[in-house]
């Protein structure tokens, strides 16, 4: 290859500074001894060593100089070897490496970088997933040692950089990956090119798309790999960095191989994971979740089984759309491992955290589908109530306004399944001695626990309280609802809350019958002295409740007509001995009596022309 004419004048300009220089030394020799003799005592003594300093000066300029023409004369050899006719033997190696057709455009020699390049470079993928290229880059770089390029015309690689690379990884419907046939074409004949060796392989601002069985896609952005020492036979370093869906920076450092030429995805591996800032909203869209993820693990891959043990940590943790954030930052560990080609996997030894409060985790995990689902057991055992009250508005169980559940145990064993973008989670919870402080069931009850001969409680204590809970985007559902309040009786039931946080229960109070039987009166005069301890007395099935409203602001509403009839049956059982009375006389006419004598003891008034609905919402 001819030398351009810029390349022509620096080599000039180089040889002839190199020859001003050494002429005017020589020059300034001869004039030399002359000076010398005009030199004070003090300056001769110091004499030599200023004439060695000058000599070190002289020797570096020169070694300077003598690098600078090698250089030159370095630049000028490599011009002259046409880098174009390495094209097809570095394609054909190539080709031989991967197992896939090579094409690299047109070459050229970059002094700056002391490397070929070319504009372009494809390699294809394989026949039976794609036609479209595997990787197509806007820019390779081949940087190669020069001496045996020189003397021998030998290509040693000693770097392979794809500038701006576009990676397409594509899954088929058994789970298989393109990738995975990246492997050595068979060698047919000796007379085939010998196989390129590369040394450091790098990969500036890629991108990768995924694209997975079900038609879904995934980009890795700003992708940046390292590979050093690359080998087939021996393990190597790796080291990833790339931007993933949902913002987040994720980063690997690994040791790969050696590489298994049969299965590229099964080769074995070693690698620190770490990432950042992944937005749970926009990653997994859909289903509500909410929050920033943070990770850091540890994973090993032999012939496609991952074991993998980390840490992720959870900031504005949301599981539902309209449920409340995580109060506090939500820690996650685990162990597990998965099946690449069944694409499907375990979760072990997990623990996830909140301030205090820890829950076993367990469970299996499928990623076949559109999103990764899950069949997880999720127990706790003797939780304090202070400590995992913040679950609560995370799972969209909402306490009364100005609220909050005091002291006290809770026993929880959940299983949480579905897909991760639409978790459901369900199984029983238990509650033992706790208070809810801020809100009085009694106070909401007063017209009905004077009825029983009750005294409303100023405060909720709760003795114990179970029920089988479902919570999902839809809502949380409550069965099988049963509670002791102490000094108020037994609550049973069952109910829902929307995802607008709205009530729809359906509760009944069998109220404590030894308080009924000793309580003070629940009114003045004779109907109310009759009626006191009556429904604790007739009634098995206690007092009807409708609780309505939303969780902050609930609304409760008793059946009127059914109480009045219990406490007919009451009074009637009271005087004749026999609760079957009652069933001889006329029913709606005696609830009619029934609720007038009730409305007159309790609230001192006469009963108004139509029957109110009574509702002991006392002003909600």
């Amino acid at each position: 290859m001819a030398m351009d004419s810029d390349s022509a004048v620096n080599a000039r300009w180089v040889f002839t500074r190199a020859f001003l220089f050494l002429a005017q030394d020589k020059r300034s020799g001869y004039a030399a001894p002359m000076r010398s003799a005009r030199l004070e005592p003090r300056q001769r003594r110091l004499r030599p060593a200023l004439a060695t300093e000058n000599a070190m000066k002289k020797l570096i300029i020169a070694i300077v100089l003598l690098v600078v023409i090698a250089i030159g004369g370095l630049a000028v050899a490599l011009m002259s070897v046409d880098v174009d006719q390495f094209r097809p033997r570095i394609e054909a190696s190539l080709s031989s490496a991967l197992g896939r057709p090579v094409s690299i455009g047109k070459m050229a020699l970059s002094l700056r970088e002391l490397a070929f390049t070319a504009d372009a470079i494809a390699i294809g993928d394989d026949p039976a997933f794609a036609q479209q290229p595997f990787v197509k880059a806007e820019r390779l770089a081949v940087q190669v040692a020069p001496w045996p390029l020189l003397s021998k015309r030998e290509l040693q690689v000693t770097q392979f950089t794809l500038d701006k690379p576009a990676i397409r990884l594509l899954q088929n419907r058994k789970g298989a990956w393109n990738f995975a046939s990246l492997t050595p074409a068979e060698t047919e004949s000796s007379n085939q090119a010998p196989a390129l060796r590369i040394d450091s392989l790098r990969i500036d601002d890629g991108q990768v798309t995924i694209v997975y069985a079900d038609g879904e896609e995934d980009t890795l952005s700003d992708l940046d790999i390292t590979i050093d020492n690359l080998s087939m036979d021996a393990a190597f370093p790796l080291k990833l960095s790339g931007t993933v869906r949902g913002g987040a920076r994720v980063a690997i450092d690994a040791q790969v191989g050696p590489l298994l030429t049969t299965d590229m995805a099964s080769s074995p591996l070693s690698a620190h994971l770490s990432l950042d800032g992944f937005d749970l909203a926009s990653g997994l869209p859909g289903g509500g979740l909410a929050g920033k993820l943070g990770y850091r693990g540890e994973l090993t891959a032999t012939a496609g089984k991952l074991d993998l043990d980390g840490t992720a940590t959870l900031d504005g943790l949301r599981l539902f759309p309209d449920a409340a954030v995580a109060p506090a930052p939500v820690r996650f560990t685990h162990r597990s491992n998965y099946d690449l080609a069944s694409q499907r996997g375990q979760l072990g030894n997990g623990e996830f955290s909140l301030g205090g409060a820890v829950l076993a985790m367990a469970g299996q995990l499928d990623n076949r589908g559109k999103q990764m689902r899950v069949d997880l057991s999720i127990d706790g055992k003797a939780l304090a109530v202070d400590e995992v009250q913040g679950l609560l508005p995370m799972l969209g169980i909402a306490l009364p306004e100005n609220s909050q559940l005091q002291g006290g145990q809770l026993n929880l064993n959940l299983r949480a399944s579905g897909a991760l973008d639409a978790l459901a989670i369900s199984g029983p919870v238990k509650l033992e001695g706790s208070r809810l402080a801020g809100f009085s069931l009694g106070d909401k009850l007063a017209g009905v626990m004077a009825l029983a001969g009750i005294n409303p409680p100023a405060d909720t204590e709760i003795k114990s309280a179970s029920t089988r809970v479902r919570i999902d985007p839809a809502g949380v559902k409550l069965d099988e609802i049963l509670a002791i309040i102490t000094d108020i009786g037994q609550v049973t039931g069952a109910g829902t809350i929307d995802a607008e946080q709205r009530l729809d229960f359906n509760l009944r109070i069998v109220p404590d019958a030894a308080l009924a039987a000793s309580g003070d009166a629940a009114g003045s005069g004779s109907v109310a002295l009759a009626l006191q301890g009556a429904l604790g007395k007739s009634s098995r099935d206690g007092i009807g409740l409708k609780v309505a409203g939303t969780a902050d602001n609930p609304k409760f509403k008793v059946e009127t007509r059914a109480v009045a009839g219990a406490v007919l049956s009451g009074l009637l059982a009271g005087k004749t001995g026999d609760p079957a009375a009652a069933a001889t006389l006329d029913k709606d006419a005696l609830q009619e009596k029934a609720a007038d004598a009730v409305l007159k003891g309790l609230f001192g008034k006469k009963k108004k022309e139509e029957e109110p609905t009574q509702s002991n919402d006392d002003g909600n």
